[in-house]
């Protein structure tokens, strides 16, 4: 990287930033800007002031990926710079993490920096560290820095291997704040996706005041170098405010590639998919060599799928030889991601048949790797389910080779869980899947999995046509699909599939009734901390709150797994803010005033 001409800069998260930000002296276009906080400092004026320095080998740095607002400048209000400068603020000064009951069960340790190292954190965010085109003065220059961003925008994944923290900061902002941006919106509906004029896909949706910005589903590309970088183990923080911060799951995303956003420059698309082929290419070469042969088959699989390129037909022998299955005989493999689950990922439906024919086992179940949210026990069912439409014809073929709709074989979730289309629901149907079935670790009913996995409204829409219970509470967790509902806050159709399943008569007002160990763990929070109030005015972390007091708490127990909340781990005085939605914005729904999900 140090051929990029001084683009690995990086700035001091604690008093840098705060001149970088609040009190800039110099604009993008070489003025002065008096009390603009959206005016920021080219990179050029701000290293030579020392704002700007160089990063040092073994510093700890956050890696800031941000939404472009305007036309012309990311931010032009200075507001996202507002949220940023007092999460950071807020992180190092109050945060406090601890270890849930969960992961004290399964040995999982966060990851996340201490508040003590956060404080002398450097930040890389490419519109102060990248050289832009715009802050040089005549053509030549401009020519050379248009040709050095062009180069490090290729070099966006090492930068994010490079990288501690992964901070995607996403405030739901107004787009009116950019007359040019106000327009753009207008033209390309409620949101849309900018690339910026370093040629890359910024994937940047601008918001409207009635809509809620969500940055886990939009596919970005550095949210996609991160997953693919060396650093995957660490957690990817949203900041959607100032007192607002939480962990990404990993199926809020998995499944949104980046050739899939609207380019207003088509051939962004391709380069783009250039920069994850190349960040891929180096995670297979990376995983090969320390022999993790499950990530490797699942990355090599989805290859095509990430990278926006077609199915790639495979014959026995080249498969055999692509995902390392040495002889015929270790196609018999039951446990992990066997050869019918690779077929499956990769959307080779014609391969289904002869790996059959050499007895390969139709039904393995996977093993956990969290980082790609696969869980103990899925099938190639699963896997075909959650593709969505592409995967509607390997998914045919496995039920008419007589896989198991219901996925229920090694005790996982039900396949009709994970379903991304109606199509896949449609299918899985025909076969006697059943709708109402409940998983066997949290319990919880394919509608309920579903509302929280973020699946469209046309996809539950086919569910509940099918007869699921709107109502059912299933056994574990005993929630309602509403709560569920609830429970993921960056759920982009979460107005519209409430709205169907109140139409569906869904009670509002129905209680969650825990059972099992979420049951026991419920009670043993409550002898640990009886006096809630107390507990409450003393600052310390609840991790359990009592469900019947209508907030739906009991999911804070899987905040870094599988919820990854930052905020619960804030003093409670500081924050207020437990769920996106509460039974009195549910009650303001089914009067017909939209609360949004705030």
């Amino acid at each position: 990287m140090a051929s990029l001409q001084g683009a690995e800069r990086s700035f001091r998260s604690e008093e840098s930033f705060k001149d970088l930000t609040a009190t800039p002296d110099v604009d993008p276009s070489g003025g002065s800007s008096h009390g603009n906080e959206g005016a920021s400092l080219a990179p050029s004026g701000a290293y030579d002031s020392h704002v700007l320095v160089e990063h040092q080998q073994g510093s700890l740095t956050m890696f800031v990926s941000h939404q472009w607002l305007g036309h012309q400048h990311p931010d032009v209000a200075g507001e996202q710079m507002d949220v940023l400068r007092s999460s950071l603020e807020n992180l190092i000064q109050t945060v406090t993490m601890e270890e849930t009951v969960l992961m004290q069960f399964t040995g999982v340790r966060s990851k996340f920096p201490k508040p003590a190292d956060l404080k002398k954190a450097f930040i890389w965010m490419d519109w102060f560290s990248i050289l832009q085109v715009v802050a040089a003065h005549d053509e030549a220059a401009k020519l050379q820095a248009a040709r050095d961003a062009e180069l490090v925008i290729r070099s966006i994944p090492l930068f994010v291997a490079a990288s501690d923290v992964f901070l995607a900061l996403v405030p739901a902002m107004n787009a009116a704040a950019d007359p040019t941006a106000k327009q753009l919106a207008h033209d390309h509906g409620a949101g849309y996706n900018r690339v910026a004029q370093e040629r890359r896909d910024a994937a940047v949706w601008v918001s409207t005041a009635a809509q809620r910005q969500s940055m886990v589903t939009r596919s970005w590309l550095e949210l996609w170098c991160h997953l693919l970088s060396t650093q995957s183990e660490f957690p990817i923080t949203v900041a959607y405010g100032s007192k607002h911060l939480q962990f990404a799951m990993p199926m809020q995303w998995v499944n949104n590639f980046v050739h899939e956003g609207t380019f207003t420059v088509g051939a962004d698309r391709h380069e783009c998919c250039q920069v994850v082929r190349k960040a891929l290419d180096d995670k297979l070469d990376r995983l090969l060599l320390e022999k993790k042969k499950e990530q490797y088959r699942f990355c090599l699989a989805k290859c095509q799928q990430i990278a926006g390129l077609p199915i790639l037909s495979r014959s026995l022998n080249c498969f055999m030889t692509d995902f390392h299955f040495e002889s015929k005989k270790s196609l018999q493999q039951q446990k992990g991601i066997g050869p019918m689950a690779c077929a499956a990922l990769s959307g080779d439906a014609q391969l289904l048949v002869q790996l059959l024919e050499q007895k390969a086992i139709l039904e393995t179940s996977s093993l956990l790797i969290s980082e790609i949210d696969m869980w103990p026990g899925q099938t190639p069912v699963h896997f075909a389910a959650s593709a969505g439409e592409a995967a509607g014809g390997v998914l045919a073929e496995l039920l008419r080779l007589r896989a198991d709709a219901n996925g229920t074989r090694f005790g996982a979730r039900s396949c009709l869980a994970l379903c991304r289309s109606p199509l896949a629901v449609e299918l899985l149907v025909q076969y006697w899947g059943d709708v109402n079935r409940t998983s066997a670790l949290v319990g919880a009913a394919p509608l309920c999995e579903l509302v929280c996995r973020a699946a469209n409204v046309a996809t539950v829409a086919k569910l509940i046509e099918h007869k699921a219970d709107v109502n059912q509470l299933g056994s574990g967790a005993g929630m309602p699909p509403l709560s569920w509902l609830a429970v993921n806050l960056s759920n982009p159709y979460c107005t519209e599939v409430a709205q169907l399943l109140l139409q569906s008569r869904a009670d509002i007002n129905c209680r969650v009734q825990m059972g099992g160990i979420f049951r026991f763990l419920e009670d043993f929070e409550a002898i640990c901390a009886s006096d809630l109030a107390a507990a409450s005015r003393s600052g310390r972390c609840l991790v359990f709150g009592s469900v019947r007091e209508g907030r739906v708490h009991w999911r804070q127990l899987f905040q870094q797994r599988v919820f990854h909340r930052i905020s619960d781990f804030l003093p409670v005085p500081k924050l207020t803010l437990i769920v996106p939605w509460t039974w009195q914005d549910m009650r303001a729904l089914a009067d017909g005033n939209s609360g949004g999900c705030a």
